[in-house]
């Protein structure tokens, strides 16, 4: 259950969480109620016009056994978002730094995984106000030419400070997957299934909030990111197999191809049957933390084209087999993107608590 909800000063009430006052303190602060609901799952959205720099901070309480999950995310993505998940109380905060600062939407999202038991409580909001005016200052007028510049998440990045060595093998995979996408002329390839960049995103998001507040993927994200990076090994493996039922050649004789095969079905279902687990993971909302991203879907449906192409080349023969030039143009990157997502696994909450 996915609900929107429109920022306090619109003075306007959607069911679920219910407006308490719209007369801001000091026009930067809103505050609501929060209800929720005993048994289904709940979403929030909620936008922030932050129109200043400064502290914007975010503080919820509520009644109940429900453990509810926050992510607070800027408009420039690639400074990472604020995550926090647990029981009542909550709290949040950033600094919004004035150099080069542009007024935009943040984006808070609630969540609450289903489960018994009905809550209610207050949720505030503290954006930053106004700072002071300083005189203005006759300037020079030029004329100056103004090129586009990459976005942040397309440069090579450079730690402004040591880093734990946990996040090293993040880092350097992220670094690799940046550098195979963009190269030093920040054009990126042509990608028809519209994944690529995307996750480029999402990963320089994760390294930003790893290395500002150590926020970490949740459980259940970590656990689908495990399966997709597995079904990428499952599919590499298949591709790059001299076993003669996965690549071949089929034999000429009708019986003895028929008898290959039943035997490569056995063979190569374990692969299709993973593809099509991670497809179901993403339908039920397994990963709440990605309902937001739609790259996760992309990379699946592409990784499932090209294993499809790998399955049919040894039957039909290399020209035949669909989806010969997706295949072709998306793998190198698929694997590149594989060694990211595998070393970001490595960092969630299971895999650190099997170590």
């Amino acid at each position: 259950m996915k609900r929107l909800l429109a920022g306090c000063r619109s003075a306007l009430f959607f069911s679920g969480l219910a407006w308490i006052c719209c007369a801001p303190v000091a026009a930067e602060t809103l505050r609501y109620g929060l209800q929720i609901p005993d048994g289904d799952s709940v979403t929030y959205l909620l936008d922030l016009d932050v129109r200043h720099p400064g502290e914007l901070t975010v503080k919820a309480d509520w009644t109940g056994p429900r453990n509810l999950s926050f992510k607070l995310t800027p408009p420039d993505r690639a400074y990472g978002a604020l995550l926090r998940s647990g029981p009542s109380p909550q709290e949040m905060e950033t600094t919004i730094k004035a150099e080069g600062f542009t007024a935009g939407v943040w984006i808070l999202r609630i969540f609450a995984l289903s489960g018994k038991g009905l809550g209610e409580g207050s949720l505030v909001i503290e954006l930053p106000g106004p700072l002071p005016k300083v005189p203005e200052v006759d300037k020079l007028e030029a004329e100056t030419i103004h090129r586009p510049e990459p976005e942040p998440w397309m440069r090579p990045f450079h730690p402004s400070s040591p880093v734990r060595t946990d996040l090293v093998p993040f880092l350097e995979a992220t670094e690799r997957y940046r550098a195979n996408l963009f190269g030093t002329d920040y054009e990126a390839p042509h990608d028809v299934c519209q994944w690529q960049a995307p996750l480029m995103q999402y990963l320089a998001e994760s390294r930003a909030s790893m290395l500002s507040n150590s926020t970490r993927p949740s459980e259940t994200t970590g656990e689908f990111l495990a399966h997709l990076a597995a079904a990428i090994d499952s599919v590499d493996e298949m591709r790059r197999s001299k076993d003669p039922l996965v690549n071949g050649p089929a034999p000429g004789d009708t019986a003895m191809r028929n008898a290959w095969l039943k035997l490569r079905t056995r063979k190569i279902r374990p692969v299709e049957d993973e593809l099509d687990q991670l497809l179901s993971l993403l339908q039920r909302g397994h990963a709440p933390d990605l309902d937001d991203e739609e790259w996760p879907l992309r990379l699946v449906s592409c990784l499932t084209a090209c294993e499809r192409y790998f399955e049919q080349r040894a039957r039909l023969g290399e020209k035949r087999a669909g989806n010969r030039d997706l295949a072709l143009t998306q793998w190198p990157r698929v694997l590149s993107a594989g060694q990211a997502i595998s070393s970001l696994v490595e960092l969630t909450p299971t895999k650190r608590a099997a170590q």
